[in-house]
């Protein structure tokens, strides 16, 4: 059912399903007026992906989650909140709800994140699903075709974190729909010491909400997805850095077997 896919994203968050992220945050330190928010730091003098939402659970003292199940004829929603307190990668108390919701007649699924904090915190909440719509676990997504509306990417540094903001060239503009794998080998993406896509990706400031801003296809099975947002920017991550889980079948994922886009 509907509601056991949710159920297990938000219950089985370690199985690479679900993730709430804090950015990547260059030297730890962001400006807040007169003061500076620091990030936690976890790699070299950044704070990378700080803020799992089974750790966020495992670090409570008191282990307590809420889950409302909701259902109507026409959809079906799980609602899923916690509480990080007494967590030193978080200022004050932050409490966080995510919903989403299942149109069942429209094949679409809605994520919803709502943060609220009684200190100044760093808060940056995403997913982190991935995605290969092949329906065939043998085969990576190298071929399916991607498009972003996107004019400006992040440069990465050798610690893949972001350090500026540059106009999309031929290797990072999918602004025209291409295959993943078309440059996904580029020299310069090896530079980048990202073997392949790890980018966020600026979306035009003037886009209309209602047009999807990224769009993902395997022309294959005729399998497409859609995203509508209202974030400004999706990170594109195909799976560069493997680590052998099982996710469909008994497969254990391999390199670009699947693409994030958080």
């Amino acid at each position: 059912s509907i509601y056991k896919i949710l159920h297990d994203i938000v219950q089985k968050s370690n199985k690479i399903v679900e993730k709430i992220n804090a950015t990547n945050w260059n030297h730890r330190k962001i400006e807040n007026g007169e003061n500076y928010l620091q990030a936690v730091k976890n790699l070299q003098d950044n704070g990378l992906d700080t803020g799992r939402l089974d750790e966020l659970i495992d670090k409570r003292k008191d282990k307590k989650q809420e889950l409302e199940i909701i259902r109507n004829k026409d959809e079906e929603m799980v609602v899923f909140s916690l509480s990080a307190k007494d967590d030193d990668r978080f200022n004050g108390n932050l409490d966080i709800q995510v919903k989403y919701t299942v149109k069942l007649n429209e094949n679409t699924i809605k994520i919803e994140y709502f943060a609220r904090t009684n200190e100044d915190s760093l808060c940056n909440l995403t997913n982190h699903t991935y995605f290969n719509l092949s329906g065939n676990g043998k085969k990576n997504i190298l071929g399916h075709y991607l498009k972003i509306s996107a004019d400006r990417y992040t440069k990465l540094n050798e610690y893949l974190i972001p350090v500026s903001v540059e106009k999309v060239n031929k290797i990072m503009d999918f602004n025209i729909e291409k295959k993943i794998g078309e440059d996904i080998y580029a020299p310069m993406l090896k530079e980048h010491n990202a073997f392949g896509y790890d980018h966020a990706f600026l979306f035009e400031e003037k886009r209309e909400l209602f047009n999807p801003a990224v769009e993902l296809v395997d022309k294959e099975s005729g399998r497409s997805l859609s995203i509508y947002t209202s974030y400004p920017c999706v990170v594109v991550y195909t799976c560069n850095y493997p680590k052998g889980e099982v996710v469909q079948k008994n497969h254990n994922i391999e390199l670009h077997d699947a693409v994030c886009l958080e």
